[in-house]
């Protein structure tokens, strides 16, 4: 199958995705699109789909090992910014399981972005992830700005 072809079919699945399609069109989509190893399209994919997707994303992302997401957690990190977003909470419970060894630097690099960009809900958000200690930090100051 061409790369133009084998898209278009992933776009369709994409749009059955979409949270008003029947419960039954969602699920046969998700089991479809987890075969699926680039998981750069389930990150809060906007155009044309846009956040009605984006529960089904957390899903498909949820069920990944460690290994298959740990190229993707800075982009997962920053779907924490806010916990309203559709498919947030699924992806912070996912996190949570996730080994804390592997997250480390990628949370403490979310954590200073969040500081530098001053958004406050994202550190929030980030603090309530994991339940960390001073000695689990590489960079120790991150843990006093937490």
């Amino acid at each position: 199958m061409g790369y133009f072809t084998k898209m278009k079919k992933i776009n369709v699945l994409l749009k059955e995705l979409h949270w008003n399609n029947s419960i039954e069109k969602q699920i046969n989509a998700i089991n479809k699109l987890k075969k699926i190893d680039d998981l750069n399209i389930f990150l809060q994919p906007i155009i044309p789909f846009d956040k009605p997707i984006w529960d089904n994303c957390a899903l498909i992302l949820y069920s990944k090992s460690d290994k298959e997401l740990l190229p993707y957690i800075d982009k997962l990190l920053e779907w924490l910014q806010d916990l309203n977003w559709p498919g947030a909470l699924i992806i912070f419970k996912r996190l949570q399981i996730f080994s804390k060894d592997l997250l480390k630097i990628q949370y403490e690099n979310a954590l200073k972005v969040a500081k530098e960009k001053k958004d406050i809900v994202w550190l929030e958000n980030l603090q309530l992830l994991y339940k960390w200690e001073i000695d689990d930090f590489i960079n120790r100051y991150l843990y006093l700005i937490r």
